[in-house]
């Protein structure tokens, strides 16, 4: 449920939802160690995953990239924006299917 949380965050609110997602991960913790203690106070047995702060990150900028490509907004690295010749630029991007052939 995390990885998805942080899917879902990147993709509906970009960078402040993927934030939230990762803050989410010691709410979910906390919430899952009172659970299995019979929400007791004394937390002998609980043990966090410290590769769910991770997997949430990673997947909330995979839905980032998923938003900033739906809505046209990637950003292109500096030496494939553009290259000047003569009075003509060319640019470099991602095919996309023409009229003809699509």
């Amino acid at each position: 449920g995390l990885p998805l949380t942080g899917l879902l965050g990147g993709l509906l609110a970009g960078r402040r939802g993927i934030v939230l997602a990762v803050l989410a991960v010691p709410v979910f913790w906390t919430l899952d160690a009172l659970a299995l203690s019979g929400f007791r106070l004394p937390l002998h047995e609980f043990g966090a995953q410290l590769h769910q702060p991770l997997a949430v990150l990673a997947f909330g900028l995979l839905g980032l990239g998923m938003r900033n490509r739906a809505l046209g907004t990637e950003e292109m690295s500096k030496k494939e924006k553009k290259i000047g010749v003569g009075r003509q630029e060319i640019g470099f991007r991602a095919l996309r299917p023409r009229d003809g052939y699509a």
